[in-house]
């Protein structure tokens, strides 16, 4: 910052962190907090919360899947810092949910107060739902890096899927020569925070999706793809008066 004296009339560079206002507040912008006790004398304890930016979090599956129906899923919670600090973290809570925020304000991104770890970490614990926020724990200290993103081990989900191939088409008469659709239907045994779930067939990974909110012991239909190796014909139709603005869905289970 350039400066000038005012008494020489000399100009001057300065940090301008380093320069003294004696009588006027500088304006930096953001939010500013301000604490005013009644005594110098007396020590006061207290917890401050607040919303950060450039720290997020999200959830991650790996599905696992063999030919004798036996399922395994694992959950983390990738966290990432996207800040230039570095910090010590003692206790974790991660929350989401359906929560809504004021985007005019430019300090405020991501509604997120998360940590990062090593693999010797507890599980993250569920800490249970209430009016649309779900939040979890980790008691456990552990540094959260300056722009670096870590895995921690989420809550045990133990889930049950369905796999089948699936066909969209329109109704009308004749023949159609297509591909099928990859699908499975995943049912947990506890709610799943939205992320996105890798699916693994036999050691083969067969694709990943955008998983939404799911709710426990509720069916939540899976699309990976097309299966490029079935091409037979999608449906046969017959002679038969159907309505032009008419359509079906095929669900075919193999």
């Amino acid at each position: 910052m350039l400066l000038q004296n005012l008494n020489t009339g000399a100009y001057f560079y300065a940090d301008k962190l380093s320069i003294e206002y004696t009588s006027v507040r500088p304006n930096n912008g953001g939010t500013v907090l301000v604490f005013q006790f009644e005594s110098n004398m007396t020590e006061y304890n207290g917890t401050l919360s607040y919303l950060m930016k450039g720290i997020t979090w999200k959830p991650n599956y790996d599905l696992f899947l063999t030919d004798n129906n036996e399922t395994k899923l694992r959950a983390y919670a990738n966290i990432k810092n996207g800040q230039q600090q570095e910090y010590n973290v003692e206790n974790t809570h991660l929350l989401g949910g359906d929560i809504q925020l004021a985007t005019s304000n430019p300090n405020f991104n991501d509604m997120s107060l998360l940590r990062q770890a090593s693999a010797d970490l507890q599980k993250i614990q569920s800490d249970g739902e209430q009016k649309g926020l779900y939040s979890y724990s980790l008691n456990d200290q552990y540094t959260l890096r300056s722009l670096s993103s870590i895995r921690l081990p989420f809550i045990d989900i133990v889930a049950k899927y369905q796999f089948y191939y699936k066909a969209l088409t329109t109704m009308n008469r004749g023949q159609y020569q297509g591909v099928f659709e990859r699908n499975y239907d995943l049912t947990p045994d506890h709610f799943m925070p939205a992320g996105i779930i890798s699916i693994n067939d036999n050691r083969i990974l067969v694709g990943q999706s955008n998983l939404p909110d799911v709710p426990e012991n509720y069916t939540q239909s899976i699309s990976v793809g097309y299966d490029n190796d079935d091409s037979s014909p999608v449906t046969t139709l017959h002679k038969r008066h159907v309505p032009w603005s008419s359509f079906a869905k095929f669900c075919l289970h193999i």
